[in-house]
């Protein structure tokens, strides 16, 4: 069987549900950036709706105190 991209109903929303805990945690987007260690331009290009690489959000979501986990392949 051929691998078949995920669709966004399969991942959920993975992104918006990032958006959130960056809202949540009560941080300054300065201080959820440097923390994460990217600049608060890439940060406010992600939480403006941007796309980013999974190394990013893996920084961001520790910087907010959350972690991103895999969904096993079925």
């Amino acid at each position: 069987v051929p691998f078949q991209r995920p669709t966004s109903a399969q991942l959920g929303d993975w992104d918006s549900q990032l958006r959130g805990f960056v809202i949540a945690s009560g941080k300054t987007r300065y201080a959820v950036a440097k923390a994460a260690g990217i600049t608060e331009s890439m940060l406010s290009r992600f939480m403006s709706g941007g796309g980013i690489r999974l190394v990013t959000a893996e920084k961001i979501a520790d910087a907010v105190g959350c972690g991103l986990v895999s969904a096993k392949r079925q």
